[in-house]
């Protein structure tokens, strides 16, 4: 993998570089940089598990003692943090999510100036994840064409669902606007202590900090598709494309989710999920996602 990595630096494909760039002990990844941001993708682990400035503060959440592991490895699912993909709804499967799609060793193929994560075939769910992972040539722009496949013999019904894990975040938010079926324009998920999670929403926008005891989650539609987090890497920006279809968003229609960790482990989740699709053995579904990255 790291001999097809090398072919393409030789071809000198711009102002984005694609080359090895060893990670926490997981010795296959690879960096995508154009000289202001930079992307480290990790196979071994089938997610990306750094985006931000060059030389500068991580935006993903990364733990520290699960570095260089697999799940494979360990023998049970872990949380390796980064950024990943879920198949939703979450009460189609039971926790903890599946190691063949969130935490085994996915294949990375080069393509261009882009990465192409491809994960094994999940004997649960019947389906496979794809990721087309493209860094711009300028600025900080990252976009992910999410792929579901169904690689069984009978239908699968389920929704793409992107979570980015953001580490130490100072607070995250999202524009709310009600509606019907969201008087608020958002709302907390059963089981979050709402008594104790501080918020605010003001003027159109619901901003959410960690508790440091106490897990919570809130789900809003999809309108406008983007959920942001601001640290001391700066302020990410996580945007969807909302999809084709007539089918409707998981839990009730939140397309858009933010998580906040009650724990020692200082992460947010910043979460954007597709509609349900019905998929034929065969068929794929994609679901556009980007990044962008501002400074502080």
């Amino acid at each position: 993998m790291l001999a097809a990595v090398m072919a393409v630096i030789a071809l000198n494909l711009g102002v984005t570089r694609v080359e090895p760039a060893p990670f926490m002990g997981w010795n296959d990844a690879v960096r995508l940089t154009n000289g202001v941001v930079e992307v480290v993708v990790a196979p071994e682990v089938g997610r990306v598990v750094r985006y931000g400035f060059v030389d500068a503060p991580n935006v993903l959440w990364v733990p520290e003692d699960l570095g260089g592991k697999t799940a494979l490895q360990l023998g049970e699912w872990q949380n390796f943090g980064g950024d990943k993909l879920w198949n939703a709804p979450q009460a189609a499967w039971v926790w903890p999510p599946d190691i063949d799609l969130d935490g085994s060793v996915h294949r990375l193929e080069v393509r261009n100036q882009s990465l192409r994560l491809i994960s094994p075939l999940s004997e649960k769910a019947g389906i496979r994840f794809e990721r087309d992972i493209r860094l711009n040539p300028d600025g900080t722009r990252v976009d992910f064409v999410n792929r579901m496949r169904n690689t069984g013999d009978q239908s699968r019904e389920f929704a793409l669902w992107q979570v980015t894990n953001v580490d130490r975040p100072s607070q995250a938010r999202l524009r709310v606007r009600p509606t019907a079926e969201f008087p608020k324009g958002w709302a907390f998920y059963p089981d979050s202590r709402v008594e104790d999670i501080e918020h605010t929403d003001r003027d159109g926008w619901l901003t959410m900090r960690r508790h440091a005891k106490y897990a919570y989650k809130v789900g809003a539609p999809a309108n406008p598709f983007e959920i942001e987090a601001t640290g001391n890497w700066g302020r990410i920006v996580l945007r969807g494309e909302e999809g084709s279809g007539e089918g409707p968003y998981p839990d009730g229609g939140k397309a858009r989710q933010l998580y906040g960790n009650g724990d020692e482990r200082p992460y947010m989740e910043l979460e954007v999920v597709d509609r349900m699709v019905k998929l034929a053995p065969g068929e794929v579904r994609d679901f556009r996602t980007s990044w962008t990255l501002f400074r502080r």
